[in-house]
């Protein structure tokens, strides 16, 4: 091989090689659906050209915890992540809720004939809620990464 094919062959590697970096660098920078959820007015009406049943469905997929752990591909956080923390917020649900039924607040249930008694069962359902929002807080903070890659970004 000639010196001058040589230099052309390795000129046309490197603009091949410099095309494909530069297609991942913008497919790395275009926005996700967390980002393209929380963008400002003006770089909304810019960038963001979905309808109002696809910036719904976006929301739909980015807060309910089924379709965020199971369904939503497009973000940052680690999929078997997710999916722990599912069914560790799950169980830890079903736990706390057990925990306030005891021998009197079942036989309050068995004299009530099962019917619901709001005085009684509003206060244990929020205690519940409370107790288990703050112990997945944290799991959740420390699990989920998709906030911290996107300041990154």
């Amino acid at each position: 091989m000639t010196e001058n094919n040589k230099n052309k062959k390795d000129c046309s590697e490197l603009n091949n090689n410099k095309d494909k970096t530069i297609k991942r660098i913008k497919q790395l920078m275009k926005y996700n659906i967390d980002e393209m959820n929380d963008l400002s007015y003006n770089l909304a009406v810019n960038y963001d050209k979905r309808t109002f049943c696809q910036y719904y469905i976006s929301l739909i997929k980015v807060k309910h915890n089924l379709l965020f752990s199971f369904y939503n591909y497009d973000d940052y956080n680690s999929r078997i992540i997710k999916i722990d923390l599912f069914f560790i917020g799950f169980i830890m649900d079903y736990v706390v809720n057990a925990l306030f039924f005891n021998d009197e607040a079942m036989h309050k249930i068995y004299e009530d004939k099962g019917i619901f008694d709001w005085d009684t069962q509003i206060p244990i359902s929020i205690y519940s809620f409370l107790i288990s929002a703050i112990l997945n807080f944290p799991l959740s903070l420390l699990g989920l990464s998709n906030d911290n890659i996107i300041a990154f970004k």
